[in-house]
């Protein structure tokens, strides 16, 4: 999530439909007709069940990726954690981070690594590694002293982090599985393979 733009991850299918909702959602969010039929269309179903006060949620990447036959993340307004949290001290007048510390879940992506890496972070701590070469191609590259040290958290690692804090399901595919078996012939809905809930 990101405190520069709107919650990113999940938006509101109600609030699309809104266009005052105090600059929460983009113009293309709240003009594009391609993009607004599909959000009513993907999210008809749920219409079908009481949610509880739940929203209607979407990620707006997996609805337009879907939308043009993409499959690309720079579309999001949303930010890594490392970008933001960057970014946030950059935005508060906060001191420079050369030479600090990078706390973060995942060991850093490719795109978050060389912006730690540029912006000398010498040491990252994370819990989980990230599935690609970031450690390998980015943070172990150039004069080895002006590496950053990575290394692996000492606490609640791995698997009992995330059964300390994540959830068992993520928002949206909760909402997905309520919808199971409620459509009726009228309003049935086909959705894309993609965003089915596994």
């Amino acid at each position: 999530m990101s405190f520069i733009a709107a919650p990113g991850v999940l938006e509101s299918k109600e609030a699309t439909t809104i266009v005052t909702r105090g600059g929460a959602f983009s113009d293309y969010e709240n003009k594009e007709k391609k993009f607004r039929d599909r959000i009513g269309q993907s999210y008809k179903r749920y219409t079908l069940v009481d949610v509880g006060g739940r929203s209607s949620a979407f990620c707006f990447k997996t609805e337009y990726n879907a939308l043009t036959g993409d499959d690309n993340q720079v579309h999001t307004r949303s930010l890594h954690a490392e970008e933001n949290a960057f970014l946030q001290i950059v935005k508060q007048g906060g001191q420079g981070i050369a030479g600090g510390k990078l706390y973060t879940t995942a060991s850093p992506c490719e795109l978050c690594a060389k912006k730690a890496f540029q912006l000398g972070i010498k040491h990252i701590f994370y819990i989980d590694p990230y599935p690609g070469i970031s450690l390998t191609h980015i943070l172990k590259s150039g004069i080895e002293a002006s590496r950053p040290t990575v290394q692996l958290y000492q606490g609640a690692v791995g698997i009992a982090y995330h059964r300390l804090y994540d959830p068992v399901l993520p928002y949206k595919d909760e909402l997905r599985a309520l919808m199971e078996g409620k459509e009726d012939e009228s309003s049935s809905v086909e959705l894309p393979a993609e965003t089915r809930l596994l």
